[in-house]
């Protein structure tokens, strides 16, 4: 365990990965998925996750860390904006 403050880049982990948990608890409780559904969603995000890893070398030497970063970035946070959309259902 890192004993380094949450706020630092080497403390950032843990609640980067603690953030989905509440997010199965809503989809399944409020948004009433299936368990299936959660677990194909969990499973697309870690595919994800996987193929970042892999472009980010070639990423970052294209168009440099900071660009890469603010690419990333601009990629992935429009689909956490798709959240609020969520119904019953």
């Amino acid at each position: 365990m890192s004993s380094a403050p949450w706020w630092t880049p080497r403390g950032f982990s843990l609640p980067h990965t603690a953030a989905p948990a509440p997010m199965r608890v809503f989809l399944v409780r409020t948004v009433g998925v299936g368990a299936g559904a959660v677990g194909l969603l969990v499973m697309c995000s870690s595919l994800g996750g996987v193929l970042g890893a892999l472009l980010a070398t070639r990423l970052c030497r294209r168009r440099g860390s900071a660009r890469a970063m603010v690419l990333s970035q601009a990629v992935a946070c429009p689909f956490a904006l798709l959240l609020p959309l969520t119904t019953s259902g």
